[in-house]
């Protein structure tokens, strides 16, 4: 089975910058964003239809579920300190502690 080509360089960073550019896909990691966006635009479709494409795609399968009012940042912070308390307990595994599953599940929400 051959697998389609790779799109030109310049496509794909115009299509990368397009669609990072929107305040919706911000979060979303570039890795992710960069392979759909060339697996849209290697099936032959122009810039702003593998733009749309993409988008398209990445609402169904990130953007829906981000939360856009979340610090990132002071999120991973708390997840840290509190896997590493949990790792202090004895015979303790973060990923089964209560402490980590309640602020993972107040996180999600």
């Amino acid at each position: 089975m051959n697998a389609d080509p790779p799109p030109p360089a310049d496509q794909l960073d115009q299509a990368l910058a397009s669609i990072l550019a929107a305040r919706k896909y911000r979060a979303v990691h570039p890795g992710l964003v960069r392979d759909i966006a060339a697996a849209e635009l290697a099936k032959g479709r122009s810039i702003k239809e593998a733009v749309k494409a993409a988008k398209n795609q990445l609402h169904q399968s990130a953007a829906a579920y981000i939360r856009r009012n979340l610090d990132y940042d002071d999120a991973l912070r708390q997840l840290q300190t509190t896997v590493t308390a949990a790792k202090r307990r004895p015979g303790s595994d973060p990923s089964s502690d209560p402490a980590v599953r309640t602020l993972l599940r107040r996180l999600m929400t």
